[in-house]
């Protein structure tokens, strides 16, 4: 009998140290497990489909259906998304946080630009939508609109309003924004 629970404690130890043989980490990396079941924002490119949770993007190719994986161990700079938005002139997906911090990703790669989140202003620096038309991105802000050059990723204006801008768009070459009592012309 004792010998019997010997083999079984010895054979318990030894597959519970290959089961933990069979991950492929070693020490001092990490992998993040996290919530993928509720997603906030959903975008698209020609090719992929981009998913966005609270901590988390997930974009899966249209035609093999593989996915990856964006996240602060792969780059991101921060958690809390607040929504995503892909950009089809200049092939980019912006990542807007809720703290108006911006990601741009592109071709895997991720770059920070902490434009709106660092401007020094006082009041709303919250960022509610973006709108793309040619290489520049339209940032609605609680302080205004914010022109972005796509391509230099540097602004190419700033428009202040008094009320929050929700939402922009072009009529005709001209700026309509969409703030909480109308749509204005800017």
């Amino acid at each position: 009998m004792r010998n019997s629970i010997f083999v079984l404690i010895v054979l318990l130890v030894y597959g519970s140290l290959m089961g933990q043989g069979a991950t492929d980490m070693y020490i001092g990396e990490w992998r993040l497990l996290l919530p993928y079941n509720q997603v906030k924002s959903v975008s698209h490119s020609t090719d992929k489909v981009f998913f966005a949770s609270k901590y988390s993007i997930v974009s899966r190719d249209k035609t093999d259906g593989s996915l990856d994986f964006y996240d602060l161990v792969s780059g991101l700079s921060e958690t809390d998304i607040r929504f995503i938005k892909y950009d089809k002139y200049s092939n980019q997906l912006f990542v807007v946080y809720e703290n108006s911090n911006m990601d741009i990703l592109r071709d895997g790669e991720v770059t920070n630009l902490p434009i709106i989140k660092n401007k020094q202003i006082v009041g709303d620096k919250f960022v509610y939508d973006i709108f793309f038309e040619d290489h520049i991105a339209y940032l609605s802000c609680g302080f205004g609109l914010v022109g972005l050059n796509t391509s230099s990723l540097e602004v190419d204006f700033s428009t202040f309003t008094e009320k929050p801008v929700k939402g922009a768009t072009l009529v005709n070459g001209e700026i309509y924004a969409s703030m909480t009592d109308g749509i204005y012309h800017i």
